[in-house]
């Protein structure tokens, strides 16, 4: 068997809100990097200049104050492939540091082949979209195939459902290619979670930071024809509790500015069963102080239940969508009727927008509602469910009985999109 596949394979999972990687056969990731990168809005005020064009994860974070931040994915989506792959070599330079195979090559091909250095110049005869790295291997007489750039052990990627076969191909693209990754595998992100919880059959609820999925799964195989999706994930929540505290005075506009909000979302927010009901109680009973990085306190009451409720009720960010609720409910209603009562029963909640105090006994409290007389509704929420994703990746890189599954650099490159399509679920 190839060597390559032989050895232990690194598992990503790259979400809209944050990227985790590790290697497969671990218990959890070994990094959970923000997905953002920040570019100086006023280099040209900076003492000295900065120190860095772009910063990464969490150091984009640290200094998002003097930073435009950029997403590289949007609604699970990548959306610019360049920052996409920023992100993966610093990942593994920075984090993974996993050991690198090194090759002989040419003294004076080195400062091409190595790193970022590839970006400060193009190749004679490059083509717009094609690799760099390619076009450099063939200049020098170089196999590609030696010249492993980030490591020479497989990738496996997560993607989230009804993912485009064009999107694949670009990321097989880019990790063969450029990266120098010598095989790879994509998997879809709820039939991993569910691995996760040691199950094969039932239904994700997977809400992550850009969209929320509905994915069935029967026996270890996802149904593509009953997948719900819901354009409302963490940010829309941030979004929401943004513009209700502008109505008390307190305007958050920049991008470092809604990172405040993220946070605070995250320390403060909860679903409530009754918004009704709730927004009845006593004003202090709800109330809680937030300091500011400013050093300003304010306050949040009914903010605290009405941002998150967006992700059951749409409209609230004018959207003409079902709820959570109703896209799980109606995701299993069109699955095969002999297949419904274990979707009921096995509920898993996955992804960081599940995290919400009260999510699960309000999730459990609509399907109950909607569901057929003899049908047990059961709702889990683990307390790992937002790593579960990456830990069934993890679980089933290790398998034995996996490796044999592997498209590797050579397969891709005699069989291109053939190749790609065997590896469609």
């Amino acid at each position: 068997m190839d060597k390559a596949v032989t050895a232990k394979a690194v598992v990503l999972d790259c979400g809209s809100g944050v990227l985790k990687a590790g290697v497969a056969g671990e218990s959890g990731p070994r990094c959970v990097v923000p997905t953002v990168l920040g570019k100086p809005r006023l280099a040209q005020y900076m003492i000295g200049g900065p120190s860095r064009n772009v910063y990464i994860g969490n150091d984009a974070q640290a200094m998002r104050g003097a930073l435009a931040l950029h997403y590289p994915m949007e609604n699970g989506v990548v959306s610019s492939w360049e920052d996409m792959e920023t992100i993966w070599r610093y990942v593994y330079e920075h984090h993974l540091k996993l050991p690198e195979t090194r090759y002989e090559v040419p003294s004076t091909a080195c400062c091409h082949l190595r790193g970022t250095c590839w970006d400060r110049g193009e190749p004679d005869g490059a083509v717009p979209g094609r690799p760099r790295r390619r076009v450099w291997l063939e200049q020098w007489n170089i196999d590609p195939s030696a010249i492993p750039c980030v490591d020479e052990r497989p990738i496996l990627l997560s993607e989230a459902p009804l993912t485009s076969f064009g999107h694949r191909e670009h990321a097989a693209e880019l990790l063969i290619e450029s990266l120098g990754v010598p095989a790879l595998y994509f998997a879809v992100q709820g039939v991993l979670a569910l691995y996760a919880a040691g199950k094969t059959t039932g239904l994700v609820c997977d809400s992550g930071a850009a969209a929320t999925y509905v994915l069935p799964v029967y026996r270890g195989f996802g149904q593509p024809h009953t997948v719900g999706r819901l354009e409302v994930g963490g940010r829309a929540v941030t979004a929401r509790l943004s513009m209700l505290l502008s109505y008390q005075g307190h305007a958050f506009r920049s991008s470092a500015e809604r990172e405040v909000v993220r946070e605070m979302k995250e320390d403060m927010c909860y679903i409530a069963l009754s918004t009704k009901k709730e927004t009845q109680r006593p004003r202090a009973e709800i109330s809680r102080e937030y300091r500011l990085p400013d050093g300003q306190m304010i306050i949040i009451d009914n903010q605290r239940f009405l941002a998150p409720e967006t992700l059951f009720d749409p409209s609230l960010v004018g959207m003409d969508a079902p709820g959570m609720h109703l896209l799980t409910y109606n995701s299993i209603m069109q699955s095969d009727i002999d297949v419904r009562r274990d979707l009921f029963g096995n509920v898993l909640l996955a992804g960081g927008s599940s995290l919400f105090p009260g999510l699960k006994t309000r999730l459990s409290q609509c399907l109950r509602s909607m569901a057929p007389d003899p049908a047990s509704v059961r709702v889990s929420a683990p307390r790992e469910r937002k790593q579960y994703v990456w830990i069934g990746g993890s679980i089933l890189a290790s398998l034995s009985a996996f490796q044999s599954l592997w498209l590797t650099a050579a397969e891709y490159r005699e069989s291109g999109l053939a190749g790609l399509h065997r590896l469609l679920p």
